[in-house]
């Protein structure tokens, strides 16, 4: 046996996944070599490891050491943040980094919910929109429609209150991360200041939701179950999820009760496992979905669809870096990803520690793969736009 090498070097790309609960947070890969190759585990054995970090007061008591491994991210629980130190025992070597998960919200109202585990979890993950009203509906009367806005300072969820069109939408564009800063206008003539306006625009320029017709949305009308199904299928056909489960067709005494619009959507999800709900082989298609049943299938939606794929940066068996965007696209040619410029090649792996060639010009690319500009490298000149000077 060799000598044995320990090193310790950031990682400064993620999957989707990751660089959620990271953010610019340290993050490091641990590796150990004894001269011939590199020990993953230490057996039975285990090792105390600590990174230093100076958190801000309002994060201290949601942070966890997070391990990452192909892409996808698991919180250590045990970890924990003591004198600007996270601190944590294992006995593997891996990608570890500082995480933060913001503590779930205590709603008086959820203890003794079947769904509170996955009330948590959306409110954890900040999927519950921030929202505001005064239209309240706590019951649901026969002669009603709509209900409205929710606000949720005062410490209630109100979980077995039909949610709403307009938050439903909100909470599953929320769920995919996408920036809805630059959609200030509406297309549909009942969203005006409506809190989930922006989501709502962002869902119907993706086609991710059509409206009632005539031009109208409804924000606050009751939403069904075969509605949420059409919605979620039109999310994971835009963002590239597979939704098709070869392996089981489970039966519905009630599927001639879908509308046929809805059909192909509640068959999928069905036989996924998002709606795992059902009772007497009823799934019930008109029925609307309570806030709790619509937090567990966000959460099933969550972990048996989204989860399963990774997106944001990856790396291939070649040890290349590639990068996946939330439509499912791999990246080719130049990019800018949060504002810093890359190349990718005719194999979408990106250019890294090196100069390449790209329609008669040269340019630099460091070993993070970020386009070199403004500089000197190797004796060469490069310009605000990245290209080479050519000596004379």
């Amino acid at each position: 046996m060799g000598a044995v090498t320990f090193n310790i070097l950031p990682v400064v790309k993620l999957s989707d996944a990751a660089a959620t609960i990271v953010g610019d947070r340290p993050i490091f890969d641990f590796t150990v070599n004894d001269g011939r190759k590199q020990i993953t585990s230490f057996g039975s054995g285990t090792i105390t490891r600590e990174i230093r970090y100076q958190a801000v007061p309002e994060e201290k008591d949601g942070l966890a050491v997070v391990k990452v491994d192909a892409g996808k991210p698991r919180q250590i629980e045990d970890s924990e943040y003591v004198d600007e130190w996270l601190i944590w025992e294992g006995g593997e070597n891996s990608v570890y980094g500082v995480s933060y998960k913001r503590p779930a919200p205590v709603f008086t109202d959820i203890d003794k919910h079947w769904a509170k585990d996955s009330i948590n979890f959306i409110a954890e993950r900040g999927i519950i929109p921030e929202n505001s009203g005064e239209n309240i509906s706590l019951t649901l009367d026969e002669s009603q429609t709509s209900g409205g806005a929710f606000t949720l300072d005062a410490g209630m969820y109100f979980p077995d209150t039909p949610v709403v069109r307009g938050e439903f939408t909100a909470s599953v564009v929320m769920l995919s991360g996408a920036d809805t800063s630059g959609y200030e206008s509406n297309r549909f003539e009942d969203i005006d200041d409506d809190v989930y306006a922006p989501f709502i625009e962002w869902a119907a320029a993706y086609g991710i939701v059509n409206g009632t017709g005539n031009g109208f949305f409804e924000p606050d009308g009751w939403i069904t179950r075969e509605q949420i199904a059409v919605m979620l299928m039109n999310y994971a056909s835009v963002t590239k999820y597979r939704l098709t489960s070869e392996d089981k067709d489970v039966f519905l005494a009630d599927f001639g009760e879908v509308s046929d619009w809805a059909a192909e959507a509640v068959r999928a999800l069905v036989n996924k496992g998002v709606f795992d709900h059902i009772e007497k082989n009823k799934f019930e298609p008109q029925n609307l979905v309570t806030r709790g049943e619509a937090a567990y299938i966000i959460h099933r939606f969550s972990e048996l669809v989204l989860d399963v794929v990774q997106r944001g940066w990856v790396q291939n068996r070649s040890g290349g870096w590639q990068y996946i965007d939330m439509f499912g696209r791999v990246a080719s040619g130049w990019n800018v990803i949060d504002n810093d410029t890359y190349w990718f090649d005719n194999w979408n792996v990106m250019a890294a520690g090196k100069w390449v060639r790209i329609d008669g010009r040269f340019y630099y690319f460091y070993s993070d793969g970020t386009l070199a500009v403004n500089t000197v490298i190797e004796g060469f000149e490069i310009n605000e736009s990245g290209v080479r000077k050519e000596n004379d």
